[in-house]
């Protein structure tokens, strides 16, 4: 969908789609690293995670490919 009317984010726990017509909240928010939620700042604090949070989007918009951590 390379319209430029939606956008697509990734913080640390969340990878979230936009659609800029609507800038109250995400049309979608999907949840990553929940199990590491208990240990975030331990593992900030250790400079344990090297996140970059960084997308990739298939040459024709349908899939999403982002890192994780086990």
């Amino acid at each position: 969908m390379n319209c430029g009317r939606y956008i697509v984010t990734r913080d640390y726990l969340h990878v979230k789609f936009w659609d800029t017509h609507r800038d109250n909240r995400p049309l979608v928010t999907i949840s990553i690293h929940e199990h590491l939620r208990p240990i975030l700042c331990d593992l900030y604090e250790s400079d344990s995670i090297f996140d970059k949070f960084l997308l990739g989007l298939s040459g024709d918009d349908t899939k999403i490919l982002t890192g994780g951590y086990k």
